[in-house]
């Protein structure tokens, strides 16, 4: 008796202590990117800013030795403008963007030589190539879609067409 109580101790400390590791998945957003100049040479200590146009609210910060940056913890749903400025470089500004749920926004910044007085604003054609978002970023994203969806070869995570088995998927 007194030994199943022990073992029934040890199994709950075991599942308490243990759960500190499982992690949930975050509904916030990210954007990471590169600033390099037009040679593609990194340029570290570039300031890049995330403003939120409804609040007016600011984010700076700057790029590691690497030329990247990470700007984690956005709010899905915000409209935000990101733009990355450097000593003896132009300033350059994306367009507006809004983030989804745990989706990981890459904006790379390729600064051209100039004053920082001069700013070089990103257009429509151009907000495409630089900004790559993920296509099945977010578990929201993914049942908005529906299970039909969810299940055509097209919008396959794996971005290949499953086998099929008398007409029905075979999951293995």
């Amino acid at each position: 008796m007194f030994r199943r109580y022990n073992s029934f101790i040890l199994m709950a400390l075991l599942a308490f202590g243990l759960a500190g590791l499982c992690w949930g998945q975050d509904y916030r957003a990210t954007i990471t990117g590169t600033v390099t100049d037009p040679s593609k040479a990194v340029i570290p200590g570039a300031k890049v800013t995330v403003r939120d146009l409804d609040t007016n609210q600011t984010i700076a910060v700057q790029t590691n030795s690497a030329g990247v940056y990470v700007v984690p913890y956005l709010t899905p749903g915000q409209k935000l403008e990101v733009s990355a400025e450097a000593p003896g470089f132009k300033k350059m500004t994306y367009p507006p963007v809004v983030l989804t749920v745990s989706q990981k926004q890459t904006a790379d910044f390729i600064l051209q030589v100039g004053s920082a007085a001069q700013e070089v604003t990103v257009n429509s054609e151009s907000y495409q190539v630089g900004l790559d978002t993920e296509k099945h970023g977010s578990a929201y994203e993914f049942a908005k879609r529906g299970f039909k969806d969810a299940n055509s070869w097209e919008n396959n995570l794996c971005g290949s067409k499953p086998p099929r088995s008398h007409g029905r998927p075979v999951w293995i």
